[in-house]
Order: C-alpha cells, then structure tokens, then sequence
C-alpha cells in the first residue's frame, strides 16, 4: 500500500505533464505544475504585505497550492469552461482526497469562494505569461492579454489595499507590451 505522501507526489508529477492553456499557443511548452509553482510564490508575496497570522499566510499557500489540484484528473479546462461544462471541482477533489488520503480541510479550504488573494495571484500569473509570449511575438495572445488586463485592473488596481509588489508586476507587464502597440 502506497503512502498518502507518495500518492500526493503522484498527483504532483501529473501537473507538470499537462501543458497549460491545454498545449495551443504558446511558444515554449509551459506545464499547469509551473503555472502552480508561479502562483504560489505570487501567493507568498502578497501575503508579505498583510497583517494575517502564519497560521491563515500557512493555509492560503496550502490553497494556492492546490488551486489547480483537480487538473491532475482533468487536465488544463479553463475556468469559463469548466463552469458552462459545470464541472464539480469538489467532485473531482473528493475523488483526489479518497486515492491520495489528503486531510478534509485541505478539501474544504480548496473551495473557499472569497479567498481572492488566491484568484488575483492566478489571473496575475497568466496574465504575465501571456505578456511573455506577445513581447515572444505569439500574437494568438493578444485577446487573452487584453482580458486579463480589464479583469485585475477591476481586482487589483480599481481598490485600495495592499498588494504594491502585485501591482507592480501588473504595471511592469503592461509596459512591457507597450511597443507592440499594434498587438494589444
């Protein structure tokens, strides 16, 4: 019988063999793993600049995470999709928790709606990769940029708070666009 360690490390290794934006697009092959990896460091430095106990910046990290987890079953399905297909997350995760033993609270904690530091870090992190591959020239980019940037800019920029380093790397990959203006 194989560990609950081992099976989480499984699950692990099946997000970097799924390519995100489902493989189409992108210049350099680009794994929901590494998208992950992004995320959570975005993750960390937000929660830098809050005033929460280690003990909710320790869950939010374990949410980042696991923001993507259920990917490992069903491959790279953006969000829009996955809600017109109205595909269960928490389905999907349970089946997760059962073949690997992960703790119900990660589960739970997984599905949290208001857990928007986890949500802007996400957006912003494919947001900066899309900006990555039109400065690349890959104008197939160009549409998923430009929607991004409407949507933080209502997230992250339109409200006060914190997040300065967030808003930063927002700006930085606006005006690294900026020259290719006939792109975006």
């Amino acid at each position: 019988m194989t560990s609950t360690v081992d099976n989480s490390y499984n699950f692990i290794c099946k997000l970097s063999n799924i390519p995100r934006f489902q493989g189409c697009h992108l210049l350099a092959p680009y794994s929901v793993a590494e998208h992950t990896l992004r995320v959570i460091y975005l993750v960390s430095r937000m929660l830098d600049e809050t005033d929460y106990t280690q003990e909710e910046k320790s869950r939010l990290t374990r949410v980042a995470m696991m923001h993507d987890f259920e990917e490992s079953m069903t491959g790279d399905i953006p969000s829009l999709y996955k809600d017109q297909l109205d595909i269960s997350s928490y389905r999907v995760l349970k089946m997760i928790q059962k073949e690997t033993g992960i703790p119900n609270d990660y589960i739970v904690n997984h599905l949290c709606k208001n857990e928007n530091i986890i949500e802007i870090a996400d957006k912003l992190e494919c947001f900066i990769t899309t900006s990555y591959e039109l400065e690349r020239g890959n104008i197939s980019m160009k549409r998923s940029f430009n929607n991004l940037k409407e949507y933080l800019k209502t997230l992250i920029i339109d409200k006060d708070g914190p997040f300065l380093y967030i808003r930063t790397l927002y700006y930085k990959a606006i005006k690294d666009v900026e020259g290719i203006n006939e792109l975006v």
